[in-house]
């Protein structure tokens, strides 16, 4: 009999005594302790459902998103102040610059576009209404993040890449990026629209070949977590990018005006408790008004080929990249310079986490993901190749939609960055 038997051995003789113990007790004693046998397990019963409400909780907060919430200070009037057409846009002024009513432009037009931004972006993908190839969304990320942070994974490649290089390795035809809400405390519409024209310019820099739309910021509900940020703030930012794009040339799509009620807040049934999220209906609607305030100008891109499979971002809690990094930057101060330098340059490349990607007239991708053992680096990404002598779509089959619908997360944030919000 091996020690494991000879335990439980043991074990079972220990419990047959106390059963007898038991039943030699008088009827008092017997029914005191079945009382609190009873109260134990009803306290165990207890804990257990509060666990699992609480994990079904934190499952519908990964739809809505939670995110790192910030807080500026409170103007409380703002709310009853606030006229919705005192920062309103004039159509005259923007004629060439708003993208106006069209056709519907049908699901074609959405699977050759790259949405890009902030958990209100996440919920494309989230919610089923597009694949992960064509969703990059990142929780909390600012637009100060976009040319630094390398958060989008794909099949093939060891590191995360920086969205700037993920749409080059992508190419879709047309980008809508959607940030703001994250830079709408304690940033000022300057400053913002700088950063913004940073991100753009990033971007044609990998990839010159895609149209760039630059869409509103989701207005926020009445009733909302945060009443540090303001419609008064998102309006005076959604005008500001409105100028941005006259003056550099993009696309400007004002969706938030199909989300907005008569007082020009958010409308709370499109809206999540906090008042800052969308719900799937209020996604739908986005799209619904991307496909009927569409952009088609030439295909400038060249053919389209070697598209790689989106990854869905890994899941590491907080608590325990903080005890990686902790214990990372313990052994790197013991270890010899040259070693703590090699440390140092791969937790850098390691950093935050996204989700993504777009198609030409279809990307290229195989059910299976390719193996990771021969990936390349994020630092020897190529660049797609340079444009054959007449722009053409690809024929290539349509992707196959990752089973993985894990929600982006994290993001690293600016020394003059606002607070985080969505």
């Amino acid at each position: 009999m091996n020690q494991l038997d000879r335990k439980m051995a043991a074990l079972a003789k220990r419990f047959r005594q106390i059963i007898k113990n038991f039943k030699k007790m008088d009827k008092k004693d017997q029914v005191k302790i079945l009382a609190m046998v009873a109260a134990v397990l009803l306290t165990v019963v207890i804990l257990i459902a509060i666990l699992v409400v609480s994990g079904l909780h934190g499952r519908a907060d990964s739809l809505s998103f939670e995110d790192g919430i910030g807080s500026g200070s409170v103007d409380p009037h703002a709310d009853e102040n606030y006229d919705p057409n005192d920062l309103g846009l004039d159509p005259e002024e923007f004629k060439d610059t708003i993208l106006g009513e069209t056709k519907d432009a049908g699901e074609s037009y959405l699977e050759e576009t790259l949405f890009i931004g902030d958990s209100n972006t996440v919920g494309f993908e989230a919610y089923g209404f597009l694949s992960l190839q064509n969703v990059i969304g990142v929780p909390s990320m600012g637009i100060q993040s976009v040319t630094s942070n390398p958060c989008v994974y794909f099949y093939g490649y060891n590191n995360p890449v920086t969205i700037p290089k993920a749409v080059a390795l992508l190419q879709p035809r047309r980008i809508v990026l959607n940030f703001g809400t994250n830079n709408t405390v304690g940033l000022s519409p300057e400053k913002f629209t700088e950063q913004y024209l940073n991100a753009i310019e990033a971007i044609e820099k990998e990839y010159p070949y895609c149209d760039i739309i630059v869409n509103s910021i989701v207005p926020i509900g009445k009733n909302r977590s945060n009443k540090s940020i303001t419609m008064q703030t998102v309006d005076s930012f959604n005008k500001a990018l409105a100028e941005m794009c006259k003056e550099n040339g993009y696309k400007f799509l004002n969706s938030s005006e199909v989300l907005k009620g008569s007082d020009g807040f958010a409308k709370p049934s499109l809206m999540a408790s906090d008042g800052i999220h969308l719900l799937s209906e209020g996604h739908e609607l986005v799209l619904e008004y991307v496909r009927t305030h569409s952009y088609t100008a030439k295909d400038r891109r060249p053919t389209v080929k070697n598209v790689p499979k989106r990854k869905p971002t890994p899941y590491v809690p907080a608590s325990s990249s903080e005890e990686e990094s902790s214990s990372s930057s313990s052994s790197s101060s013991s270890s010899s310079s040259s070693s703590s330098s090699s440390s140092s340059s791969s937790s850098q490349s390691s950093s935050s986490s996204s989700s993504e990607a777009p198609s030409s007239s279809s990307i290229s991708s195989s059910s299976e993901a390719p193996p990771e053992t021969s990936a390349p680096s994020s630092e020897e990404v190529v660049v797609p190749p340079e444009p054959d002598t007449t722009p053409q779509n690809s024929d290539v089959a349509e992707p196959v939609p990752p089973s993985d619908t894990n929600a982006a997360q994290g993001s690293s944030s600016d020394s003059d960055t606002s607070m985080q919000l969505s």
